[in-house]
């Protein structure tokens, strides 16, 4: 907890004045649950969007502008080392392996005279006639 505080702290990022308040925040109710906050470290961090203020600004000629006040959901999420463990752990399971099973080839449906991949074979290989070479 106290290196993610020294972060935020030294970070010249406006955010960061928030997030270090919203920590604090978090550690705070944390200690008052009664886990040991030493053992404490951010599992994880997620920044949403939120609603948006929308206001007008003026401008010339009678028209405005829109302007967007936009706001965010942070989301920290606090967990023990020990708990971080047995959740890696949880995840690591081992698979296991499912055989393949063997599916009867599909019948080749007939049909009457030469399917279509066959009529193109045989059109292909045909060589172009003399007279269609002559005529110019």
């Amino acid at each position: 907890m106290e290196e993610a505080l020294n972060i935020l702290t030294f970070t010249p990022k406006s955010a960061a004045r928030s997030l270090a308040k919203l920590l604090r925040s978090a550690v705070a109710n944390a200690d008052a649950k009664g886990y040991d906050v030493d053992q404490l470290i951010v599992s994880n961090a997620q920044v949403g969007e939120a609603p948006q203020m929308k206001r007008f600004r003026p401008r010339a000629m009678g028209r405005a502008n829109r302007i967007l006040k936009r706001t965010c959901h942070i989301t920290l999420e606090l967990n023990t080392k020990a708990k971080l463990k047995e959740l890696k752990l949880a995840a690591k399971a081992p698979k296991i392996k499912v055989p393949k099973v063997e599916r009867a080839p599909k019948p080749q449906a007939k049909t009457a005279g030469t399917s279509l991949a066959a009529a193109t074979a045989e059109a292909s290989s045909k060589k172009p006639s003399d007279k269609a070479k002559t005529k110019a």
